[in-house]
């Protein structure tokens, strides 16, 4: 590796050719060492977040994340940033998932009313009053978390939701990626 670095714990983290820095655990700078390149930042407009890169003559470039996690040529396998933020490749923030999973984790604003992913409201029908519905669509099912009279418990259903779904997901996804 061509970049200057500095380790404070367990933490590595690597300067990047665009004055963005790329946080690695410190047990995994070999691995970016051995590339003996230049490692770079790309702007990814879809996740609205940098990412670490390096250029490779086979596969164009090569990501830091899958460098890392060893899964260059498992196209079905897809590494998720848990705190969105491309540039953290922790251990601790990634995750292995499949396309639909990753989906699911996605940051930014909600269309809905509420302003959060996957919570509803439920307009009052039959002299009932209105209330916040939490449900979301994965792998073509509905899954469904409840009604709730306020918005803060429904916005910690729905990210209970999420969580659950990614979990049972992630345990499914994993062992591929051993294989």
């Amino acid at each position: 590796m061509k970049n200057p670095y500095k380790v404070l714990g367990d933490t590595a983290y690597i300067q990047l050719h665009s004055s963005l820095e790329a946080a690695i655990d410190a047990v995994d700078l070999p691995v970016i060492m051995s590339t003996c390149r230049s490692w770079y930042a790309k702007w990814d407009k879809s996740a609205k977040t940098y990412y670490g890169y390096i250029k490779h003559e086979v596969y164009g470039y090569i990501l830091m994340h899958r460098l890392l996690l060893d899964i260059l040529d498992i196209p079905t396998i897809i590494p998720d940033h848990i705190n969105h933020n491309g540039l953290d490749n922790r251990r601790s923030n990634l995750r292995l998932c499949n396309k639909s999973l990753n989906g699911s984790n996605r940051s930014g604003p909600s269309t809905a009313r509420s302003g959060h992913r996957h919570v509803y409201w439920k307009k009052p029908a039959n002299g009932r009053r209105g209330c916040w519905m939490v449900w979301l669509v994965y792998n073509q099912h509905r899954h469904y978390a409840g009604y709730f009279i306020e918005l803060p418990a429904a916005v910690a259903a729905a990210e209970s939701l999420r969580t659950k779904i990614h979990k049972q997901e992630v345990n499914q996804v994993a062992p591929q990626a051993q294989a």
